[in-house]
């Protein structure tokens, strides 16, 4: 795991984007709080994801963050490869198979609740994050190919939708009709290990 990146520099998506990716996976509100908290804890994973992927192409001599460069970074550090095991990086830069396996390999049955009545949309949510990735690699002054940000605009909206599965399940315990940022907390304590569990949550509770 790498040393926390600078939040000062770091941008962060929109709560509204966070809030409508998350109403993908949940039937319950999402309040605003839970919003910023899914926000910077999918900010502070990209910029590690972004950074890694950076050092990766210096050290091959490349100006630009190609998808390759993106697995490599992956699979080289411990935690990110636990969260993303279920990524497929393709040249091309789709991410590829992005849903969560269990200790078989086996893909998890989603977690949207039968009641649901919504449904994604792929037009919608095709590149809803790409603004954000393009200004996250400009903060961190690494230059990105246009296959990479397809790539970690997918990695993205995986992360939202996980955040939000697992913290919507939270609140439902507890019968609550509204996702809070405790939630979140909880979701990502679940979903993240070691030093970039650390290294998140203080990132969410960052004043």
């Amino acid at each position: 795991m790498t040393s926390p990146t600078n939040s000062d520099a770091r941008p962060l998506p929109k709560p509204a984007l966070i809030k409508r990716s998350m109403q993908q996976r949940t039937k319950l509100r999402i309040s605003k709080d839970a919003a910023v908290a899914t926000g910077a804890a999918v900010g502070y994973i990209l910029s590690e994801v972004i950074e890694g992927a950076g050092n990766v192409a210096a050290e091959e001599g490349k100006k630009k963050i190609a998808p390759r460069h993106i697995g490599i970074a992956i699979r080289k550090d411990e935690e990110l490869a636990a969260l993303g095991r279920s990524w497929l990086i393709r040249p091309g830069g789709a991410a590829g198979h992005l849903k969560p396996l269990d200790e078989s390999g086996q893909a998890v049955p989603p977690t949207t609740p039968a009641s649901n009545p919504r449904k994604r949309s792929a037009v919608t949510n095709a590149h809803q994050y790409q603004g954000f990735v393009k200004r996250l690699a400009k903060a961190r002054q690494l230059p990105v190919a246009a296959s990479s940000v397809e790539a970690l605009n997918n990695i993205a909206s995986d992360l939202v939708e996980r955040i939000a599965a697992a913290a919507g399940e939270l609140a439902a315990k507890t019968d609550r009709q509204t996702i809070a940022a405790d939630d979140v907390q909880g979701a990502v304590s679940g979903l993240l290990t070691g030093e970039l569990r650390q290294h998140v949550l203080a990132e969410i509770r960052r004043p």
